[in-house]
């Protein structure tokens, strides 16, 4: 399984940013603990329209991949999905708005052949294989190394590259891949631009992820080691195919594990140092809640449909040394937003 060392964030967000006043967000009065799984890891935090919670697990226990369902009554149970094998581990997952779970998994070759990288669409409503998109090669390096992926509700699936060098293995450039689901079509584009390279905090050599909200206009991402936020224009994705991606500089974060981007242009983020949730603004950044023993920072965070801002935590532990076992939780806070008008 990869292990994921830090992230960066990626998010689609409505064209121009129209954020509310810091003063709209009022503050929660607490965590509510939505569900607690021992025994296995969290990775992707995945709701469906209707707010249906998925995750995405492995076993410490035994080396698995499996997709629970989270119960309103917080209990949990096994979602089969028979177009994965429980071997497989899946880079990343996310969910459309068809409600259709896609799982971007890899097949490692041997030699300079380059890996062989899929979306794996799975319906969960209908409970049926949606569709497998093969990344074609031709959008690959013979060191690509995909990281995380995000979708629009177009269709339209963005991956991230960091492709490595062959020596060293240290990351020396970003790419961001488009497929188009129903035709197929991919084009890749490079990152390359002075506000990434005379950031000194800025990595290549960490992963990467993406998440994505209701609109398509542009990309924001960080680094979780960085304290700037950076977008992109999904314009250049299609106009200017198979050349380096402007970007500029957006704005100022804490470090961070990931962020999610409201309907609002908000950006929310679980901030490592403190072990808090938090928002950037236009006008600055606002812990919304903080708790740094029951929040570890190595969250991952999804919005749903009715204002609440789910957390899953993949970083508790129970037991001894001896006696190891992974202690997941997922919580939930309602973001108590006044009328921005």
């Amino acid at each position: 399984m990869r292990i994921m060392l830090a992230w960066f964030s990626v998010c689609i967000t409505l064209g121009s940013i129209l954020p509310v006043t810091l003063k709209n967000y009022l503050s929660p009065s607490k965590l509510e603990t939505v569900a607690e799984l021992e025994g296995v890891e969290v990775g992707s935090l995945l709701l469906t329209t209707n707010d249906r919670i998925f995750l995405t697990t492995s076993s410490t226990e035994r080396d698995t991949f499996t997709l629970v369902e989270i119960k309103k009554d917080g209990s949990s149970s096994e979602y089969p999905i028979n177009s994965l094998s429980n071997s497989t581990h899946p880079i990343s997952a996310k969910s459309d708005n068809k409600d259709v779970m896609w799982f971007l998994t890899e097949e490692v070759k041997k030699g300079n052949s380059k890996n062989l990288y899929t979306l794996v669409g799975w319906n969960v409503l209908e409970n049926k294989l949606e569709k497998k998109l093969t990344i074609p090669s031709s959008v690959l390096n013979t060191q690509s190394t995909l990281q995380d992926f995000t979708i629009d509700d177009n269709s339209t699936f963005y991956i991230v590259d960091l492709v490595r060098d062959k020596e060293t293995g240290e990351g020396k450039e970003l790419g961001l891949i488009t497929v188009d689901k129903n035709s197929g079509t991919s084009t890749r584009m490079n990152v390359n631009h002075s506000n990434l390279h005379n950031n000194h905090r800025f990595s290549l050599s960490k992963p990467a992820s993406f998440s994505i909200d209701k609109s398509d206009e542009w990309v924001y991402f960080g680094n979780s080691y960085d304290t700037n936020i950076y977008r992109i224009s999904t314009n250049q994705l299609w106009s200017e195919p198979n050349s380096s991606l402007d970007i500029e500089l957006y704005r100022k974060k804490p470090l961070s594990s990931g962020f999610k981007v409201d309907h609002h242009g908000d950006i929310f983020l679980a901030d490592i140092e403190k072990g808090s949730i938090g928002v950037v603004k236009k006008a600055g950044y606002q812990s919304i809640v903080q708790d740094s023993e029951k929040l570890t920072g190595n969250l991952d965070l999804a919005i749903s449909s009715d204002g609440y801002l789910y957390i899953s935590d993949k970083g508790k532990q129970s037991g001894n040394n001896s006696d190891f076992k992974a202690f997941s939780t997922i919580k939930k806070v309602k973001l108590l937003i006044e009328d921005p008008s």
